[in-house]
């Protein structure tokens, strides 16, 4: 391998996603002015489609896939990496996708290898428990690893200030980057339309939407209980609830309990949610605990009004009463409150719709996104930072 640039090293973890893949593919053509040799480690096949459209567009990055057996061990994957690392000799390592787990795999190898870089991480997990609930161990290694990384990247000031709390890292270490999406590709105007019957639903009645992982922090379980007060004004209401995970039988089963299972409708993974979105009446977002959404901004920049819980991440999204109500978490009776208030008055649906696209407009571009992080890789007065 040759040596004579400096290597920026992607290291994406096992919790990837398509969005992951979407995020490296898009943000990789604003790197090439720096002169950056680019490298992916990649650590999971689950995506290989979308890694191969990057090595389809982006021919001379070299990628490196983790292909090991699922029995692997611990030390096999760390002595794996240890040998990368010393071949390539990284400039910067960014940490996509990660976990504390996968951050904690990471830069064992790079002190291992005593590889000397700056390290930076996008992280998609930020503490929730107090740190009484939680081991002394367990703390004190989580502060550990977080302080070996240069910079951390969130996308929200609470996630900031929940670092600083947690880990007593300088706020200085923390940097808040939005995430963003390119509102260019949804105008109504320019979507592909498509009609209910594809997506097999009923031609008449208003329609509500939910989009995210089936899990217990989503907080489906609460909108298909505040169905029974919509559906006593609006009876000819749809919930339509997209996506995937471990809580589908719990929430198929209260659908079917509900009092018009037949008005509860689930859809799988879309290829692309904007043409769904754009038949959507409303949006809802009912987590319970969210970092940040990309369905949120979607509908929202396709001037869908929304309902989002009151939460601490996604409020840093919402103008309360502007582009968006809020409602209490974990609250059906509140969410059914909402959701009849926007029914109710169609000059506040107009009126949010707008709001919601301009907010995402201003302060939720893409190529913010990109410019911001691209920044970070830019080359420091001080010393590399010592792993």
């Amino acid at each position: 391998m040759h040596h004579q640039r400096n290597v920026l090293l992607y290291i994406v973890g096992h919790d990837a996603t398509a969005e992951t893949y979407d995020y490296l593919c898009n943000l990789l053509p604003t790197i090439s002015h720096l002169s950056y040799r680019i490298v992916i480690v990649n650590q999971t096949t689950t995506f290989a489609p979308e890694l191969h459209s990057i090595a389809v567009q982006h021919n001379d990055i070299e990628i490196i896939s983790f292909d090991m057996p699922e029995n692997a061990t611990w030390l096999l994957r760390i002595r794996t990496m240890i040998a990368y690392l010393r071949e390539l000799q990284p400039t910067i390592v960014h940490l996509l996708a990660n976990t504390l787990t996968s951050d904690r795999d990471s830069q064992i190898a790079m002190w291992l290898a005593t590889v000397s870089c700056r390290v930076m991480s996008i992280t998609t997990t930020t503490p929730n428990t107090p740190a009484n609930k939680s081991s002394f161990f367990a703390k004190f290694m989580n502060q550990r690893i977080m302080q070996t990384i240069h910079t951390i990247i969130v996308p929200t000031t609470t996630a900031k200030q929940l670092i600083h709390a947690n880990y007593q890292l300088p706020t200085t270490r923390v940097e808040v980057i939005p995430i963003g999406i390119d509102t260019a590709h949804y105008a109504l105007h320019q979507i592909t339309r498509r009609t209910r019957a594809d997506y097999h639903l009923p031609p008449q009645g208003s329609i509500i939407a939910a989009i995210g992982a089936f899990t217990p922090n989503k907080g489906h379980a609460f909108l298909i209980q505040a169905m029974r007060s919509v559906w006593q004004q609006y009876p000819d209401t749809h919930l339509v609830l997209v996506g995937s995970g471990s809580e589908i039988s719990n929430l198929h089963a209260l659908a079917h309990k509900s009092p018009q299972p037949d008005h509860i409708h689930f859809l799988p993974h879309l290829e692309d949610e904007r043409q769904f979105l754009a038949l959507v009446d409303l949006y809802v977002h009912p987590s319970i605990q969210e970092g940040m959404s990309f369905h949120l901004l979607n509908a929202m920049a396709l001037e869908r009004p929304v309902i989002t819980s009151a939460i601490p991440n996604v409020q840093e999204v919402i103008e309360a009463n502007a582009s968006g109500l809020l409602a209490r978490p974990a609250d059906a009776d509140a969410l059914a409150s909402a959701i009849i208030r926007v029914f109710n008055d169609h000059e506040l649906r107009i009126t949010m719709g707008i709001n919601a696209r301009t907010r995402i407009s201003q302060r939720f571009q893409e190529a913010h996104w990109h410019k911001q992080t691209v920044d970070c890789y830019r080359p420091q007065s001080k010393s590399p930072y010592r792993v």
